[in-house]
């Protein structure tokens, strides 16, 4: 022990009000006998001897009162409890007792300084706390009771002022344990940190800033690998580091700028890629694709102006594209006069501009166009009807309107030609030859009765028609028959063969 430790003080249990310090030496019973023995000698030996201890006789007030003793102060208070010659006063219970109180509450708040660590943060103020603790002591057991009580006021005054520091202290050391942090050094974190957890245990910062203290070494090496993957242009291994090294500590230097940085690269690649992609795509008339790559690279950085103007240019080149493929359709299907499919390519075109001047003729052209072949066709299929006056004349004035057009298409040319014939041949009659049993009334419809006949010859015009035969007591027979000219006909019999059977 040197001479500056301080001295060993006495807990405040063992000063208990009314109470007396209990014996610190073990030898207190020789001294007891010494003294005696220097009683009855002491006329002998007064002049030559002196006597070297005399005991203070302190009273126990109850078994549970003991003296303890800091280990670091043992020396310095045996030696300042050393017995006296003599008190310096008469003893003075209440003073006593006063006393006592007031040295109890200073060795509570001085517990309580030590149980935050203060040896740590506050060693010098410490070290004199406990001297003057002691010189307290010595005035106590002198019974100078008032002395004492000023020095433990002077104590709790200095432990107070002690108590209201920690704020401030804890502020430093955080300010202390993240600095290091900052610069890398583990082991000086570590310490800031530990010592505000011995002054508030339950500080979440200091808790905080621990867990990362102790793995502060193994964060900045994986940030150092990292740093190193990513120079030689790993940028897998380096992102597999960097966020290593964030599962140990959210907050590892320079890791997340490093992952944002890296994520943003590998963005801009694939953003690059995506633009790329599209391009080729739209070359080569893809607009589907082009339209999914550039809708891609927007996903991946909407911040690109690019991406919009490229699936502008998508539009624009898909219309363009489309308008000269349905024109080119219609243009084809007109010179085929197929009519139907140049109506539907020249509509497609002008779903992209309906102001496109060549879809818009393309489209009246190919309807008129449409309607008239669908005329023609009619009439052609049932050229029968033409024998009908109403018929036949609206289907002269459509053949005018054809005519009208003088187009030289295969299709409209056979048309007209066949439709003209149809007209002709519509009104030209054609013999027919009729064989009867000259029994049965014959009656043709459109033409009329013809009574009763052997054989009989008759113009008509091309058609279909029937023949009613009708005898007394024979069933009535009926007849119908096609005349054209495509074919010579055959002699037509109509007569009655079937006889009711009356009376059966």
């Amino acid at each position: 022990m040197t001479p500056f430790d301080p001295p060993e003080t006495v807990k405040a249990k063992d000063f208990a009000p009314g109470a007396a310090p209990a014996k610190l030496h073990d030898h207190g019973d020789t001294r007891k006998k010494l003294l005696l023995i220097v009683v009855t000698t002491v006329l002998g030996l007064f002049a030559a001897a002196v006597v070297f201890v005399l005991p203070r006789w302190i009273e126990r007030p109850d078994a549970e009162q003991t003296a303890v003793v800091q280990e670091h102060g043992r020396q310095h208070a045996k030696d300042a409890m050393a017995p006296l010659s003599e008190p310096s006063g008469p003893d003075n219970p209440e003073a006593r007792e006063q006393t006592q109180a007031l040295l109890r509450e200073v060795l509570e708040n001085l517990e309580n300084l030590e149980a935050r660590g203060a040896d740590l943060w506050a060693k010098s103020d410490m070290h004199a706390l406990r001297a003057r603790v002691a010189e307290g002591e010595k005035a106590y057991r002198e019974k100078r009771y008032q002395t004492a009580q000023n020095i433990y006021l002077e104590s709790k005054d200095d432990i107070g002022r002690l108590l209201a520091e920690t704020p401030e202290i804890v502020a430093g050391l955080l300010d202390a344990g993240q600095l290091a942090l900052a610069n890398g050094i583990s082991a000086e974190a570590t310490e800031a940190f530990q010592q505000v957890l011995k002054i508030e245990a339950d500080n979440e910062a200091a808790q905080a800033g621990l867990k990362r203290a102790l793995t502060l070494d193994q964060v900045l090496a994986l940030v150092g690998q990292a740093e190193g993957y990513e120079s030689l242009g790993q940028q897998r291994k380096a992102l597999d580091a960097y966020r290593n090294a964030m599962e140990l500590d959210p907050q590892a230097p320079g890791a997340a700028s490093a992952i944002a940085r890296i994520e943003a690269g590998k963005r801009e690649d694939r953003y690059r890629d995506a633009m790329g992609a599209g391009f080729t795509a739209l070359a080569n008339n893809a607009f589907d694709d082009a339209r999914k790559h550039f809708n891609r690279a927007g996903k991946l950085d909407a911040t690109q102006s690019a991406v919009g103007d490229a699936l502008q240019q998508v539009g624009n080149a898909e219309a363009s594209y489309f308008i000269d493929k349905h024109l080119a359709d219609g243009r084809q299907a007109r010179a085929a006069e197929n009519w139907d499919k140049a109506h539907q390519a020249f509509s497609r075109a002008l779903k992209f501009d309906q102001r496109l001047s060549p879809a818009i003729a393309g489209q009246a052209e190919a309807a008129s166009r449409r309607r008239l072949d669908a005329q023609l066709l009619a009439y052609l299929a049932k050229p029968e009807r033409l024998t009908s006056d109403a018929v036949h004349s609206e289907a002269s004035r459509v053949l005018a309107n054809a005519e009208g057009l003088k187009a030289d298409g295969a299709r409209i040319s056979g048309q007209i030609s066949a439709l003209k014939k149809a007209l002709r041949l519509a009104k030209t009659p054609i013999d027919i030859a009729l064989r009867s049993d000259g029994a049965t009334d014959v009656t043709i419809y459109r033409i009329g009765a013809l009574g009763s006949f052997g054989e009989r010859r008759l113009s008509v015009l091309p058609g279909q028609y029937t023949a009613i035969g009708k005898r007394d007591g024979y069933r009535d027979v009926r007849v119908e028959f096609s005349v054209n000219h495509d074919s010579a006909p055959q002699p037509l019999i109509i007569q009655c063969q079937e006889k009711f059977a009356f009376g059966n």
